[in-house]
């Protein structure tokens, strides 16, 4: 008698919850327990503090004068790094009010508060500071952590162990916080200002954030990627509009830059001209 096979049904695989890194509160728990320590270390991602040194002086020819801006910055000693090599003017950033009390106080036991500076601001919103106020802003892992949630959905769904409406939701909220992200950063750079960005991610994953930018990618240390990233606003287009006001007589000039982007388009009355 021929025996029969069962027919066996695998079972399906176990969805799972994408790791999210965005949340302040996983930040401030893992820096409050940092606090702990005697001696608390600091810690790069990605790359070492010296690598983004020698990128800035050595590859860049960046000037020693340059205002420069860590975001995120959490306990990196890039700062440190940087102000050893001869940088002046030196501000770190992080939304994490435990690891930038750490800071301040690394800051004031290496004697170094009139060339750094700690603060604590978000990256998506950072009114601290005004417009086209720095030159360089570096970014160790803060856009990557803005997205993992996406980039894990992305990866478990590729395993069919996530949903892709699971996906589509995260993928809403990482363009959103990327965008508001890269908006505060063309804001306060200067028009000649660079933002260089390390990333665990290739290019495939990232470039599509910086439709409004130049961007020069490479690969460092550990197979992870640098993108220079330079706002279009080095075009310096302009459009000139002239209005006659034929009742009162005077001519007015109103100058758009359209360098910026739209919330920041600026008309300036430049006189009237009889």
């Amino acid at each position: 008698m021929a025996s029969q096979q069962a027919n066996v049904i695998a079972p399906a695989p176990a969805t799972a919850q994408p790791n999210d890194w965005s949340g302040r509160q996983l930040w401030d728990a893992r820096y409050m327990k940092e606090q702990e320590d005697i001696d608390p270390d600091t810690f790069d991602w990605i790359v070492s503090a010296d690598s983004v040194v020698h990128e800035l002086s050595d590859v860049k020819d960046v000037a020693y004068t340059a205002r420069i801006l860590d975001i995120g910055c959490g306990n990196s000693e890039f700062c440190e790094v940087a102000c050893s090599a001869g940088y002046r003017h030196l501000v770190g950033i992080d939304f994490s009010a435990p690891v930038i009390q750490t800071m301040r106080q690394r800051s004031a036991a290496l004697a170094l508060q009139d060339r750094i500076s700690y603060h604590i601001a978000d990256a998506t919103n950072m009114e601290l500071f005004q417009h086209d106020c720095t030159d360089i802003i570096v970014d160790k892992g803060c856009l990557d952590a803005m997205v993992t949630a996406w980039d894990h959905a992305r990866l478990l769904a590729s395993r069919g162990r996530c949903e892709q409406s699971l996906v589509n939701g995260h993928e809403v909220s990482a363009r959103i916080e990327v965008g508001r992200f890269l908006n505060e950063c063309e804001r306060i750079l200067h028009e000649d200002g660079m933002l260089l960005i390390y990333s665990y991610e290739e290019p495939a994953a990232r470039l599509p954030f910086f439709s409004r930018w130049r961007v020069e990618y490479k690969t460092v240390e550990n197979g992870c990627y640098l993108y220079v990233c330079r706002a279009l606003v080095a075009s310096l287009l302009r459009v000139v509009l002239h209005v006659d006001d034929f009742e009162a007589g005077p001519s007015v000039r109103i100058s758009i830059d359209l360098s910026r982007p739209a919330e920041r388009l600026r008309a300036q009355h430049e006189g009237a001209v009889a």
